[in-house]
């Protein structure tokens, strides 16, 4: 597969297109007429037959930028033609009827157009059925490829050619090719958690095995946020069974990303291409580790839906619906359109004993802005932020002890704007600005809607009083928990 690699700087990342042009052949036949001068001259009633017989062949075939004629239609009027002129030319000298034998060739292929055959304008502009009298445009479509990140250290994200998908009836390369070239970027990950098990709250070891992609040559890996929440001892292990140490470069809980990195050189990377050209019915492939120990595995689907909004850990993310088989192993590995270029990461499937083809990916359009901050910065610039931890008041803690259904603060940074506008420990967050907050979940969700540097009202509870605080949101930065409670989030 023919790859291209598109530079950008971080400050300055650029993108690409190109257009995928459709440009059917066009059916464009030439005559040529040779008449003997020996021979006696043609009459006018001949020569009048001869022109409007031409007029006709070279309108249907040369340029029928606007008729609306079907096949049947055609082949009617270029039988009636031909008809005609054989029966003209009987009356004529046996010379002249040889030197126009090519003609009369041309209209009887002409005539005999059989169902499967489609007429085509010369300016490529409109396509008769042969059955119909329908007009389809000839489409000239534009893909947009997406954006190539290249780090100091000249770390690229490869892009690939944003164009022939599937669904255009354009697909470029087999289930195996794409198998063939991808399989060497496709990795296994391993990390290690704590959970709490047993009677007594015991903490135990766990380890967890998904899948991931390498996205630069020089060891970038892109996997779940997910997959590696609160867990350490990272391993990845590639296609030939090498085992890299891998560092956790940053993630981003919002869009569930998490970047890794091996030492190592001229990898295999993947080629992103863009889901934006995604249309439902399209297909699509995954690659990954179910179960997590059934390495390689390749399924295939369709694309069954777009723009789901679906519950993702603590916020709700747009995602790609698909009747591929997504397993517990799959989660953060690619899914690659029918040119081999990867349009999103599996992330999600529904499972129950009554559902069955109920899988989710994220499509990467949404997230190569944030994989480039992660790499260069650790983290998703401009993400918004009150520099305050909570936990959720249910309405059972809310009828116990008096309170009212919200965000529950448990710590607070001094400096950060949250405590600068007055909000403090044992507040209850209620409302950002027209978003309700009943939940962590709900305030997750409604800091969404906002960057750093906004201005919101944030209404909170204290004492039996309700009070609104004018703040202006700080950016996001990942840090470690300002508190002992397990159950506590950063917002």
């Amino acid at each position: 597969m023919k790859r291209k690699t598109f530079d950008a700087t971080v400050e300055d990342v650029t993108q690409k297109s190109e257009k995928l042009n459709i440009n059917p052949s066009t059916y464009a036949p030439k005559y040529t007429v040779e008449v003997q001068s020996a021979e006696p001259k043609i009459s006018r009633r001949f020569v009048a037959l001869l022109c409007v017989i031409c007029a006709v062949v070279g309108g249907i075939f040369g340029g029928m930028t606007s008729a609306r004629i079907s096949k049947n239609n055609t082949r009617d009027l270029l039988d009636s033609f031909a008809s005609e002129t054989r029966n003209y030319l009987e009356t004529l000298p046996t010379n002249t009827v040889n030197s126009l034998s090519p003609l009369i060739s041309e209209l009887d292929s002409a005539a005999n157009l059989d169902d499967s055959t489609t007429i085509v304008s010369s300016d490529n502009t409109t396509i008769v059925q042969a059955d119909t009298s329908t007009e389809i445009p000839a489409t000239n479509s534009t893909a947009t490829e997406p954006m190539a990140v290249t780090q100091a250290e000249n770390t690229t994200i490869r892009s690939g050619p944003a164009g022939n998908i599937s669904g255009n009836g354009n697909a470029a390369y087999s289930a195996k090719d794409v198998y063939a070239d991808n399989i060497d970027a496709v990795v296994q990950i391993s990390c290690t958690t704590d959970v709490i098990a047993g009677l007594f709250g015991g903490v135990q070891q766990a380890t967890v095995n998904a899948s991931g992609f390498i996205i630069t040559e020089d060891g970038y890996v892109l996997t779940n946020y997910h997959v590696i929440e609160n867990a350490y001892d990272f391993t990845v292990v590639t296609s030939d069974t090498t085992k890299y140490d891998a560092q956790l470069v940053g993630f981003d809980q919002q869009e569930d990303l998490a970047v890794l990195k091996i030492e190592a050189k001229d990898l295999q990377a993947v080629d992103l291409g863009t889901s934006m050209s995604l249309y439902v019915g399209d297909e699509i492939l995954i690659i990954g580790n179910p179960l997590g120990n059934l390495d390689g595995t390749l399924t295939r689907g369709v694309i069954s839906a777009k723009d789901r909004k679906i519950e993702n850990g603590d916020y709700i993310i747009d995602m790609i619906q698909t009747d591929a088989a997504v397993n517990i192993g799959n989660s953060g590995g690619p899914v690659f359109n029918s040119d081999g270029d990867v349009v999103g990461i599996a992330t999600a499937k529904y499972a129950s004993s009554s559902i069955e083809g109920l899988s989710f990916f994220i499509p990467v359009d949404d997230i190569v802005d944030s994989i480039t901050d992660i790499i260069a910065f650790g983290y998703v610039k401009n993400r918004p932020s009150l520099g305050l931890s909570i936990i959720k008041i249910t309405s059972n803690m809310a009828n116990r002890y008096g309170l009212v259904e919200g965000a529950y603060v448990v710590a607070g940074d001094a400096a950060a704007c949250g405590a600068q506008a007055g909000i403090v420990e044992n507040d209850i967050i209620v409302a950002i600005d027209a978003y309700s907050v009943k939940s962590v979940k709900d305030m997750k969700n409604a800091l969404t809607n906002f960057k750093s540097g906004d201005t919101v009202v944030v209404r909170f509870y204290r004492g039996g009083t309700y009070f609104d605080a004018s703040v202006t949101l700080d950016e996001f930065i990942p840090r470690d928990a300002r508190t002992k409670y397990t159950n506590a989030y950063d917002v």
